[in-house]
């Protein structure tokens, strides 16, 4: 590994919603896992949910090896499609994802948190 630069995560960048995506599915595996076994489907079905704006990214040259993100009570560091869940998982098993993972998303929105505060989301570092 050589030398790591943090950045914020760009907007239009498909390459590197993939990468975010590939790193997000390697963290949370387990438990996705439980619900379907393929990374690849998990990454494509995710790759258009996360909001650049609070997305930070750790890149080893091109390659993104790690995230980070820090949502507040105005922006959550994602945003679920149904679509695409439906799309990349299947009508079933997409429409339960998305039912399961838009729950924890809706738990937390119940917090009331001071405009100045935010909350860690998710950090990761891609496995090698």
């Amino acid at each position: 590994m050589g030398d790591l630069t943090v950045e914020r995560m760009p907007d239009s960048d498909r390459a590197v919603r993939r990468q975010v995506a590939d790193v997000f599915v390697d963290g949370y595996f387990d438990a996705l896992s439980k619900i379907s076994k393929d990374r690849e489907r998990w990454s494509r079905a995710l790759e258009p949910s996360f909001v650049p704006e609070v997305f930070y990214v750790a890149r080893d040259g091109d390659e993104i090896v790690g995230i980070a993100a820090c949502s507040t009570n105005q922006t959550r560091a994602r945003r679920l499609s149904r679509h695409a869940m439906a799309e990349h998982l299947g009508r079933v098993r997409g429409t339960f994802a998305y039912e399961k993972l838009a729950y924890h998303e809706f738990a937390r929105k119940k917090a009331k948190l001071p405009k100045v505060v935010g909350y860690e989301y998710a950090i990761y570092m891609k496995r090698t």
